[in-house]
């Protein structure tokens, strides 16, 4: 079985890496999730890491795919009609576009502070990452990304009790 990806579990100051199969197909091989259909990912004891670097990214000249946060300038403002710069859980979504929190779970060693937070715009079939580390500086969004991240984390076959 070859690996299309890592993710590092991260369980008390224990690193354990985990191959993967990052899903490289589009959704018509497989069925199609429900907005609750989250993967399980991290916990209290033990925190995620994913390597954004090794998943398929979906950038293009006019969006291109960022995958290290610190140098991203992107925000995910743009997924909001209206968002309190503090409280984007709270935000109103844009049509089409889908979130989910990960509190237990960072992204290229980032986003220990808040967590992570998927962003899914299924018409475009296209998903990014973001979060803070609240270190004095914002903390750019990973991404654009293929596939539906439920489904790309959940044949993953990721989870962490």
């Amino acid at each position: 079985m070859s690996a299309r990806g890592l993710i590092v579990l991260a369980m008390h100051k224990t690193r354990v890496l985990l191959p993967v199969l990052v899903a490289s197909f589009g959704l018509a091989h497989c069925t199609s999730p429900q907005a609750s259909d989250w993967p399980t990912l991290g916990s209290e004891t033990g925190v995620v890491d994913i390597d954004p670097r090794l998943i398929q990214a979906a950038g293009s000249a006019e969006n291109p795919s960022y995958t290290d946060p610190f140098s991203s300038p992107e925000l995910p403002w743009q997924f909001f009609d209206t968002v309190d710069f503090a409280d984007v859980e709270n935000g109103t979504l844009r049509p089409g576009v889908m979130s989910h929190h990960y509190p237990h779970v960072t992204v290229a060693g980032h986003y220990l502070a808040t967590g992570t937070y998927i962003f899914h715009v299924a018409e475009e079939d296209l998903f990014y990452m973001w979060g803070d580390d609240l270190a004095g500086h914002f903390d750019g969004m990973v991404g654009p990304f293929r596939g539906d991240p439920r489904v790309v984390l959940s044949q993953a076959g990721l989870s962490v009790p």
